[in-house]
């Protein structure tokens, strides 16, 4: 790959992603929905990588993980730490797939709910926030060691961020 870091001193792996701009739309307590379509046209069978995440500065981290097999849904510091779903980005190869996530960052009482082509495949409910702000990132960025990178390519369409009444969220 071509890709480089992002600053020379970074141990941040090559990664194409997309990123909301304001990095502090996604408040605690917020009830949320997040929503795009997916197309994976490459991949190499055993490569781990994210294709989404809330992140925030406090923490936990929140990701959308194909690793090991299996696709994860990951919440560093939550009640429940990961979900496993099924599927896999070689089944998925060459199809648009519908990806939902309903969540609401909170320090108690938070969800996270995610929607594969319209099913339900997790639902964590209880901490999903250490307090603060998160925002929303996506693309594909390697989970491997920056000396395992592989080709892969997907085509991203109909981002949606929006609050539950409905408000898109910038």
């Amino acid at each position: 790959s071509t890709d480089k870091s992002f600053e020379s001193s970074s141990g941040t792996c090559p990664r194409a992603e997309l990123a909301q701009i304001a990095r502090d739309a996604l408040v605690e307590n917020g009830e949320f929905e997040a929503s795009w379509d997916m197309n994976v046209q490459e991949y190499t069978d055993g490569y781990w990588f994210a294709l989404a995440q809330l992140f925030g500065p406090s923490r936990p981290n929140i990701f959308i993980r194909w690793e090991f097999s299996k696709y994860i849904l990951w919440c560093e510091n939550c009640d429940t730490v990961k979900s496993y779903f099924d599927g896999s980005p070689a089944e998925d190869k060459g199809k648009w797939v519908n990806w939902k996530m309903q969540f609401k960052l909170a320090q108690s009482d938070g969800y996270l709910r995610l929607y594969k082509d319209g099913v339900k495949v997790a639902d964590v409910a209880g901490k999903t926030s250490n307090g603060g702000t998160h925002y929303f990132k996506q693309g594909i960025y390697t989970q491997h060691t920056c000396d395992n990178v592989q080709d892969t390519t997907v085509l991203l369409s109909n981002l949606s961020i929006k609050d539950v009444s409905g408000v898109v969220v910038v």
